[in-house]
């Protein structure tokens, strides 16, 4: 008789990541994912686009589920209530990817983006006066819009704007392309 070989197949569970973000309404959120089909296409581009509802800007991550205590994530919400800013209109006019094995392709901005620079630069000094750590000093803010199988050069692109009037803590389901909002704080000055 014959012996089978018994295949097992082990799930690698990856952690859920925990960040601060902006993220767009859902009307703008519908034209960058518009807008993000027609890159694509242009550019003959490869790779599933981000749905349209999990486009967002990273500010912070606070860490990886599992990997820290769950005090910290009070803490984060704690920090986010003391963040004291006015709202602010957010630009995104040009598009490219980051070199990494992944080629993101993105949108980021020139000073259309100093209001997410300024509200990244006072969560920070929050997250630190609440002992949170490993808080990045620096920000390149910018939107994924797909994960493609090249890099694209920096172009130009359609201005996408909209009102910053509040931003998240959010916890990325890893492996299932989905959000949970764990908070949300209004940006008042």
């Amino acid at each position: 008789m014959a012996e089978q070989l018994s295949l097992c197949v082990f799930e690698v569970k990856q952690p859920n990541p925990i960040f601060f973000a902006i993220r767009p309404d859902a009307e703008t959120a519908s034209w960058i994912a518009s807008l993000a089909n027609s890159l694509r296409d242009r550019h003959g581009l490869r790779g599933k686009l981000i749905d349209p509802a999990r486009l967002h800007i990273t500010l912070h991550l606070v860490g990886h589920e599992g990997r820290f205590p769950e005090s910290r994530i009070e803490d984060a919400r704690q920090a986010a209530a003391t963040v004291a800013m006015p709202p602010f209109k957010i630009e995104l006019d040009r598009a490219t990817s980051f070199p990494s094995r992944e080629h993101p392709f993105v949108l980021k901005g020139g000073k259309g983006v100093e209001g997410v620079t300024a509200l990244h630069q006072a969560l920070g000094d929050a997250m630190k006066r609440a002992g949170l750590p490993k808080v990045g000093s620096s920000v390149t803010p910018h939107m994924t819009l797909l994960y493609s199988d090249r890099d694209i050069a920096e172009h130009a692109v359609e201005p996408v704007s909209w009102l910053v009037d509040r931003f998240f803590l959010v916890r990325s389901h890893y492996g299932k392309s989905r959000h949970e909002m764990m908070g949300e704080w209004s940006l008042r000055g």
